[in-house]
């Protein structure tokens, strides 16, 4: 991860952690499946929030991989690593956005609307997946990139 999102998950891990959960999900509204979560995390026995927690490392790394062979031009392969990311962590939101976009670039719009149908599902305060919905389901793909 880069300093920048260590800082971003740093910043909500305190917030979360003072209880300040409406300021979390203003802050990040990509971020309310993950926020709504660790409201529930304080009562699980300390193993399970450790594998959760190595989950969500292996998600972030796939995702980074995934982002990487897309702007690289390998399309299949980034598709995969993204599936991969889901069965890992099913409600990351950015990887439905992301994988739309990899989806619009292959010409399956349908896929594509529905990934960021699922992400404003699951994150439905987030105006970027609003947004994105929105303009695609006008035809507006050319303005996306991963």
């Amino acid at each position: 991860m880069t300093n920048q999102s260590n800082d971003a998950v740093s910043k909500l891990a305190d917030l979360v952690g003072r209880g300040q959960i409406e300021e979390a999900l203003n802050q990040y509204p990509e971020q309310e499946p993950e926020i709504r979560m660790l409201q529930q995390i304080a009562s699980l026995p300390p193993q399970y929030v450790r594998s959760l927690l190595e989950k969500t490392v292996q998600a972030n790394a796939k995702h980074q991989q995934a982002l990487r062979l897309s702007r690289a031009g390998m399309l299949r392969e980034a598709e995969v690593a993204f599936d991969q990311t889901l069965q890992l962590v099913p409600e990351f939101v950015a990887v439905y956005m992301n994988r739309a976009i990899l989806y619009a670039k292959t010409g399956r719009d349908s896929k594509a609307i529905a990934d960021l149908q699922t992400a404003v599902r699951l994150a439905p305060r987030s105006e970027r997946a609003r947004g994105m919905l929105a303009q695609a389901q006008a035809g507006g793909w050319n303005r996306f990139k991963i």
